[in-house]
């Protein structure tokens, strides 16, 4: 009697950055990055190095350097480290800084290994719609339709939050009235028209 073993080929652990842009003000003084992993067989546990890199921002003066390791153990999926985000007084517009992922231990599998980490500048803007004329800007997060979605401390009777059409212009279709008037350190775009 012949017999016949058949060899289940094993998963890879895939490992990668959620996204491929991140962004922070400069004035929150971090940025968040997320880590994603797909477990793969026969693995319980998996390490990945993170670091970062200059792009048009300068460590030491506008982030901190770093490079670390994540440690996930299954079940989890998902790991955040974060960036000290530096804030040097100048207006000098937005500025970036690059991400690496590399080293996945065992037989992990790198997808998304590269990202870029946007600072976005938080000094005063001068333009002509009142959300802005002489307000501060705390917070910018860019919606899937180019539009963005603005938090500070405005300027005139808005309240603490607009939304700026992709050419710069107020979106007079965002009804700022029924928000809460404040300051907004953090805002989320949740997609076109929300």
């Amino acid at each position: 009697m012949l017999s016949a073993v058949i060899a289940a080929s094993a998963q890879p652990t895939h490992i990668q950055f959620a996204s491929a842009q991140y962004a922070a003000g400069e004035i929150s003084g971090v940025a968040t990055v997320t880590v994603e992993i797909t477990w793969g067989d026969p693995f319980n546990v998996c390490t990945v190095d993170y670091a970062t890199a200059n792009g048009t921002a300068m460590a030491g003066l506008d982030y901190v350097a770093q490079n670390g390791t994540l440690g996930f153990e299954y079940p989890e999926t998902l790991k955040t480290f974060t960036l000290s985000i530096l804030d040097d007084r100048l207006a000098e517009g937005d500025e970036t800084l690059l991400l690496t992922l590399r080293n996945p231990a065992l037989d992990g599998v790198l997808g998304q290994s590269n990202a870029v980490l946007t600072i976005w500048d938080d000094k005063p803007w001068s333009r002509d719609d009142p959300f802005l004329d002489g307000g501060w800007v705390l917070t910018v997060a860019r919606q899937e339709d180019g539009k963005l979605v603005v938090g500070g401390r405005p300027s005139g009777n808005l309240g603490g939050i607009a939304r700026l059409n992709p050419d710069g212009s107020l979106d007079g279709s965002f009804d700022s009235a029924t928000v809460i008037e404040g300051l907004f350190p953090r805002v989320h775009a949740l997609g076109e028209g929300s």
